[in-house]
C-alpha cells in the first residue's frame, strides 16, 4: 500500500477514490469502501482521501481526546480493507477556507481519477457550501463519474462518528462496538509510572492513548492484549488516587503478568463497567478495593 501525507506530485495511477474523514472505519465507511470495491476493474487501484488533522480540530479548534482511531490504526484498517492507496491531506486553516470549484480542482490533482465514491451528506468547501449533487456536477466535466452512497444505518440509527463517540463517552462500549462491527481498543505505549501497584502487589501498566476517546472516569472490566496474548484485566480511568493532579490515567493491572514493558505497546479492551472512582485515604484501603474489584469483575457477566 502507498501512503501519500498531502501532496507535491501527481499519482498517476488510476484510482477508484472514496472521500471522507475516516475516524473509526466504522460500519457507515465500510459501506463506501465496499462499494467501491465492487466497481474496481484490471488496472483500477482502490484510494482514499481522507485529512489530517482532523477537520474538526480546526474549524471547531477541538483539543480534546476525540479520535476514535490513531493514524496507524486508520491505515491498519484501511489496508486490511483492501485500499492500495491512501491521500493523507492536510486540512489547515487555509484549505478550510477553499471554495468547493477550489476543493475539486485540488481533488483532481492528487491523482488519475476515474471514479469517486462519497455518502450523500458529504459537505466541502468553505462552509460546507459543496455538497454531493455539486461534486457530481462538477467532476462530470473532467470524465469523472461519482456515486454518493445512502447512510448506513443499524437498528434504525444513522451510523456516524459522533453517535460512536457519544456511545463511548457514556461507557456504551458494546452499543459503540455495534456500530464499528469490531472491538474498540485502547492501545499506546507503556509509560514508566509511580509503582505504587508494585508496591502493593498489583504491578498495573500506564498507557498513552494519543487522544483517543475513552469512556468516562472508573473502573472497568477488560482484556489486555499484549505480544499475541491476552490477559484478564482491571481497568482504571481517572485521576491518580493520591495526586491532586487533573490529569486522566489509563492504568490496567493484567491477571498473571509479571513482565516489564515500558516503550512497548499494548491494547486494551474495556468490557464493563465495574464502579465510579472513589476517593481513597491510604495505601490499606486501595489495596483492599483492589482485591474487592477483581472478585467483583470474576463475578460479573
Amino acid at each position: 500500500m502507498k501512503i501519500y501525507w498531502d501532496f507535491f506530485e501527481k499519482d498517476l495511477d488510476e484510482h477508484i477514490i472514496v472521500i471522507g474523514n475516516f475516524d473509526g472505519i466504522h460500519l457507515g465507511h465500510l459501506k463506501l469502501l465496499r462499494t467501491a470495491k465492487k466497481k474496481i476493474k484490471p488496472g483500477l487501484k482502490l484510494g482514499v482521501i481522507t485529512f489530517f488533522p482532523h477537520p474538526e480540530s480546526v474549524i471547531k479548534a477541538r483539543s480534546d481526546n476525540f479520535f476514535l482511531t490513531t493514524y496507524d490504526e486508520k491505515i491498519k484498517l484501511l489496508e486490511n480493507e483492501g485500499v492500495d492507496t491512501i491521500f493523507f491531506i492536510e486540512f489547515s486553516s487555509l484549505f478550510s477556507k477553499l471554495s468547493p470549484n477550489e476543493f475539486i480542482e485540488k481533488l483532481i490533482e492528487i491523482t488519475n481519477i476515474k471514479e469517486v465514491i462519497i455518502g450523500k451528506n458529504f459537505r466541502f468547501g468553505h462552509f460546507g457550501k459543496g455538497n454531493a449533487s455539486y461534486l457530481k456536477k462538477k467532476l462530470q466535466e473532467f470524465s469523472i463519474k461519482t456515486h454518493a452512497i445512502s447512510l448506513y444505518k443499524k437498528a434504525g440509527e444513522i451510523i456516524s462518528s459522533t453517535l460512536i463517540r457519544n456511545c463511548i463517552y457514556d461507557g456504551e462500549i458494546k452499543t459503540a462496538e455495534k456500530y464499528l462491527g469490531r472491538e474498540y481498543l485502547l492501545c499506546g505505549t507503556v509509560l514508566r509510572g509511580k509503582q505504587l501497584g508494585r508496591i502493593l502487589g498489583f504491578p498495573t501498566v500506564n498507557i498513552d492513548v494519543q487522544n483517543k476517546i475513552v469512556p468516562a472516569n472508573g473502573v472497568y472490566k477488560g482484556m489486555a492484549y499484549y505480544s499475541g496474548k491476552s490477559y484478564f484485566a482491571l481497568i482504571f480511568i481517572g485521576n491518580s488516587s493520591f495526586n491532586s493532579t487533573d490529569d486522566i490515567i489509563i492504568e490496567a493491572w493484567l491477571d498473571k503478568f509479571d513482565k516489564e514493558i515500558y516503550g512497548e505497546e499494548i491494547c486494551l479492551h474495556i468490557e464493563k463497567f465495574l464502579r465510579k472512582p472513589k476517593k481513597i485515604d491510604n495505601v490499606k484501603e486501595l489495596k483492599d478495593l483492589i482485591i474487592k474489584d477483581y472478585h467483583k469483575a470474576q463475578n460479573e457477566n
